[in-house]
């Protein structure tokens, strides 16, 4: 299949009933620099391969958790690429919603064409177009800029793929006007970045935000980053591509700080362009958030997916008093620092007048070692068809039962897509939504 739109013309792929453009360049940078949007020359231009990811090193939760490895993926430094996944038939009522999907990752990992971010479901079951995007992250994306001081090139990255789909997306067959942010983790909290941001109030028209770690992002990280850009002015600025991951590694392994900040070392920095100080959130809100519905939430047990890994603490989790202190901690852990923030968050946006809806995701909440984790209703809305059959994420359940839970929940999201009301108050025993 072709499509025709103003930044060229692309041929992609018809299967399993949808259309998928994989890899198509919306911009391109300098190292350091904003990017600048990119066009392709006349043409007919494949898009059929995986967008390539940003720099990055081992992911070893993913690794752990899904089995796969994002080192084995390609990698490019200008990674500024997204894929489009469409449902093959015509359009029943008209052009279709869109969704926009920010990959998480800390920012240091992760990449829009993973085999756990399968669009295919969504697109089909929701009758939506479904948009991947990748864009910098670690040290090229949140921490130095070409003149040496903090950067938000990597939401700046995001915020021209916006623009790229806002101009381009008609033509296969999207609605400009009806464009869903939503993202996970690091990446709801580009999200949230985006809807606080200068300028993007037309870029989009709802958001989703899940399981924002809000709490590690609004701690006091100023210290933290100017000892981190640091040492990261002393790499060359044209290092290759091993020094920049040996230098992102060190950052990490090297952190001392003691806040809530040390579990997102990376990420978007307040009052930098394009966001505004934290204490101009609320005037910035009261001027967007009524144009804006917004869904926000958490799981019930986000911290434990960081914490089985270790084998010492799942020895001892067997035992009821070191497993009910460890249980205890995950609770307190996960409000400290996703769930308690987001309500606020929530509740901020509804006062600025944000149609606001707040869900709270509980599906195997009890179930060992897992549960309700960070992460897991990621397979009930893109698939668990990727998982080895023995992954923790399957503990307790099936790919199978998986599937069926998931098509209730694509179902929320997708009408929250079309509608800007989930028009459900959850799923019995999996999701809690209430209007705020």
């Amino acid at each position: 299949m072709n499509v025709t739109c103003p930044a060229g013309t692309f041929s992609g792929s018809s299967v399993n009933g949808v259309h998928e453009f994989k890899g198509i360049r919306y911009a391109t940078s300098e190292r350091f620099c904003p990017p600048t949007p990119y066009d392709y020359p006349e043409g007919i231009h494949e898009m059929l391969e995986d967008a390539p990811y940003a720099i990055q090193h081992e992911a070893q939760l993913e690794t752990h958790l899904t089995g796969m490895d994002y080192m084995n993926y390609p990698q490019e430094e200008n990674c500024q690429y997204l894929s489009i996944t469409a449902p093959d038939h015509d359009p029943q009522h008209g052009k279709l919603p869109v969704m926009v999907w920010v990959h998480g990752g800390s920012y240091r990992n992760g990449g829009c064409d993973a085999a756990c971010y399968n669009r295919r479901y969504l697109a089909l079951e929701g009758d939506v177009i479904v948009v991947g995007i990748n864009f910098r992250i670690g040290l090229l994306g949140f921490l130095r800029n070409h003149d040496g001081n903090l950067s938000n090139n990597g939401l700046l990255d995001i915020i021209e793929a916006l623009k790229w789909i806002k101009r381009n997306i008609e033509s296969f067959g999207g609605d400009s006007d009806n464009i869903t942010l939503f993202g996970h983790s690091s990446g709801a909290d580009a999200v949230r970045s985006v809807i606080l941001s200068e300028g993007t109030e037309r870029l989009y028209s709802k958001a989703i935000i899940q399981s924002d770690p809000i709490g590690a992002m609004n701690a006091d990280r100023d210290d933290m980053s100017r000892k981190m850009l640091e040492e990261a002015m002393q790499m060359p600025a044209d290092a290759d591509v091993e020094t920049i991951r040996g230098v992102q590694l060190s950052l990490r392994d090297h952190v001392t700080e003691e806040s809530l900040a040390k579990h997102l070392i990376f990420g978007p920095h307040y009052g930098l362009y394009p966001l505004p100080k934290k204490e101009d959130f609320n005037d910035h809100l009261r001027e967007m958030a009524k144009d804006h519905p917004l869904m926000i939430g958490t799981t019930t047990r986000e911290v434990s997916s960081y914490i089985y890994p270790n084998k010492t603490l799942t020895f001892l989790d067997k035992f009821p008093l070191t497993g009910w202190y460890i249980e205890k901690r995950i609770i307190a852990t996960t409000e400290e620092v996703f769930g308690e923030p987001s309500r606020e968050f929530a509740e901020q946006y509804a006062e600025a007048g944000g149609e606001t809806f707040h869900y709270t995701y509980r599906w195997h909440e009890h179930q060992k070692p897992i549960g309700a984790s960070h992460g897991s209703e990621l397979t009930l809305l893109f698939s668990a068809d990727y998982l080895p059959d023995d992954a923790d994420l399957l503990k307790g359940t099936n790919k199978q039962e998986i599937h069926d839970t998931g098509k209730n929940l694509r179902k929320i999201w997708t009408t929250f897509a079309r509608t800007g009301n989930p028009q459900s108050k959850g799923i019995d025993n999996v999701i809690d939504i209430r209007q705020m």
